[in-house]
Parts: C-alpha cells; structure tokens; sequence
C-alpha cells in the first residue's frame, strides 16, 4: 500500500524529499501500531478479539425447556425416538 501510495504522489509530480519523508512517516506509524496490537493481543488474540464481538451475547426468547420441547416435537414427527448423544 506504501508502495502504491509513493508511486501515485511520484507520478503526480510531488516532491520525492516529500514523497519519500511521508513513506517514511506512515511506514514507522504502521510499523508501530502493528506491534502494539502484537504486544497487547499476542499472536492470534485480536482475531479472537474481532471474533468475539461478532458472537451473539445469548438467545432471546427461548428456555432450555422449550428448546427441548420442540426438538423433541420435531423428531417425533421424523420417527425419530432419541435425541443423538444420549441412549
């Protein structure tokens, strides 16, 4: 992306002192917020960061019971007489 970015400023006329300082700025800037995330995270925590916000908190609306209920209806219906996991 640094890259693309120097050659698009270069292309456009700009300075190269400028184009090159720049790079240089974000380069450090990027470098440096990649290894906050790698140090407060570790290896694979901030995906499992961005993991966990997507997962929903609960269900609403339904009680173990219930759920129960209905599986049970459900396969019922299939001819099903035990649930899968238990004898």
């Amino acid at each position: 992306m640094l890259l693309l970015m120097f050659a698009v400023l270069y292309i456009m006329g700009v300075n190269l002192v400028v184009c090159v300082g720049l790079i240089v700025v974000l380069g450090v800037l990027l470098f440096t917020v990649v290894y906050r995330f790698s140090r407060k995270y570790g290896e694979f925590g901030l995906m499992k960061e961005m993991a966990s916000k997507s997962v929903p908190s609960g269900l609403m609306g339904c009680s173990r019971k219930n759920v129960a209920k209905n599986l049970c209806d459900e396969n019922c219906k299939r001819g099903i007489t035990h649930l899968v996991g238990r004898k």
